[in-house]
């Protein structure tokens, strides 16, 4: 990172220094007079106070700047490090970033905590603290995918706050209650109250509570309206009035409808043919967060294959997790149509592609749509591998039954960009749902708690997953 890329004057705008630290993805301008010398430093906190204090981002950051930063000093031993690390100054603040500077107080470069934390051999517990990864907040974060999410970023040391309103309880993230860099808090994605608090303490959010599946979209269209497209206008817009600008919002390919070639592999610039009531509103959620992304503000959008494979709060209202389900608990599978395209991806790779995109530089992925998919399959495909593993299964077609929505999607775009391969194929998820029912990890698949349909009429539905 070069460090004059985050300078900045003190008659500077706000605005100024927001642009700076995106560009260079850090939470931290340096406020430096002639011949860079350091006299403050302004953070993305101060900014987004200012900004609930109804400060104008047209006005200079002088306001803002704190005059005396933890700052380190060129050369500086191990030993003096240790003693920074430990100072109360240090613990109070607890920077990411830290600015480097000679014996004339001119700014020469910059160090992360965690660089000072590891390489300054600091042992004390309070110190540790100091490598605190980014903060970020998963809403819908209980839910099929959200559960995965947050388990993969905890693992990855970062800090995560989860909002959701534990519609199908907390058992997916039951494990995680007393893990120090985990927080949970309930509340609905419909209550400005609700969501200002835990969006003006993140670095980035990812948006994943909504209502899921055309059964329940359409007999509840009001309640589909409020949470699928309101509640995701209104979200998307408090982080960019906040300059929360890292935003992912999980949409569908499901957008992608009825084609009159299904032989045609569709890409993100492809024509929309939405036909259900919950692909109309993820096109209608996708315009209104990309209008958005005109300034600092930098959405991206998620499109999801048809999504596979057990989580920590399982679902069996899923394609192929379902005729998995039935074929180990009944021996008979029901086909509809069979010859209808669908574009398949695992849930835990769907985790991973979330985190590839939060850890791409904002510039690549922002106002960007990927599609998010693994392998395209024929849904009649998917019965003849599940005979592979069950060979005793009656499977019944019904020609005749079939579904308007027959797409095929390429994932080009997610492999060149994100570097994102598929790392779980259908007939692997397969084995796995079928060994977690056969194991009795799971007694009853027909439980509705494993089933986003049986939700309650009425009843604020965030944590729900997102797939067709």
């Amino acid at each position: 990172m070069k460090v004059l890329e985050l300078c900045i004057r003190r008659d500077d705008l706000i605005l100024r220094a927001i642009r700076r630290m995106d560009r260079v993805h850090a939470g931290i301008a340096f406020v430096v007079e002639e011949g860079n010398r350091l006299i403050g430093v302004v953070t993305d906190g101060d900014i987004r106070r200012a900004i609930l204090d109804g400060v104008d981002l047209e006005s200079s950051v002088e306001g803002l700047m704190t005059e005396d930063p933890v700052v380190v000093r060129e050369g500086l031993a191990d030993e003096e490090v240790v003693r920074l690390l430990q100072s109360a100054g240090f613990q109070e603040r607890m920077p990411v970033w830290i600015p480097v500077v000679n014996d004339r107080g001119v700014l020469v470069d910059l160090r992360s905590r965690t660089d000072l934390v590891v390489h300054g051999g600091v042992k004390d517990d309070r110190a540790q603290t100091a490598m605190k990864p980014a903060r970020i907040l998963v809403i819908g974060g209980a839910g099929y995918i959200g559960s995965m999410l947050v388990h993969r970023l905890l693992d990855a040391g970062y800090s995560v706050t989860m909002l959701d309103r534990l519609l199908y309880g907390d058992a997916s993230i039951q494990g995680l209650k007393d893990h120090p860099q985990f927080r949970m808090e309930c509340g609905d994605t419909r209550h400005l109250d609700d969501l200002v608090p835990v969006i003006q303490k993140a670095d980035a959010v990812v948006h994943l509570a909504e209502l899921v599946g055309d059964p329940l979209c359409v007999r509840e269209p009001r309640t589909t309206f409020e949470i699928n497209y309101l509640a995701t206008a209104s979200i998307a817009r408090i982080c960019d009035y906040l300059q929360i600008n890292r935003f992912v919002y999980l949409s569908s390919c499901s957008v992608y409808g009825a084609r009159p070639n299904p032989d045609e592999i569709l890409d993100e610039k492809s024509p929309l043919a939405p036909i259900s009531l919950y692909a109309k509103m993820k096109i209608n959620s996708e315009r209104v967060i990309l209008e958005m992304g005109t300034g600092n503000f930098s959405p991206c959008i998620l499109r999801l294959g048809t999504v596979f494979g057990m989580s920590h709060r399982p679902r069996f209202d899923l394609v192929v997790n379902t005729l998995t389900a039935q074929a180990v608990r009944k021996r008979k599978i029901e086909i509809f149509g069979g010859n209808q395209w669908r574009p398949h991806v695992h849930v835990a790779d769907v985790a991973r592609a979330i985190q590839l995109v939060l850890e791409s530089p904002i510039g690549e992925v922002g106002n960007e749509v990927f599609n998010v998919v693994g392998e395209n399959r024929r849904i009649g495909e998917i019965a003849e591998d599940i005979l592979e593993f069950l060979p005793n299964t009656e499977v019944i077609r019904y020609p005749d039954a079939v579904d308007p929505r027959n797409y095929r999607v390429s994932g080009e775009k997610a492999m060149r960009m994100l570097d994102f391969v598929p790392a779980v194929s259908v007939r692997e998820g397969i084995r796995a749902i079928a060994e977690a029912l056969e194991s009795g990890e799971i007694e009853d698949h027909e439980d509705k708690q494993y089933s986003n349909a049986f939700a309650s009429v009425g009843v604020p539905l965030d944590g729900a997953g997102l797939e067709d």
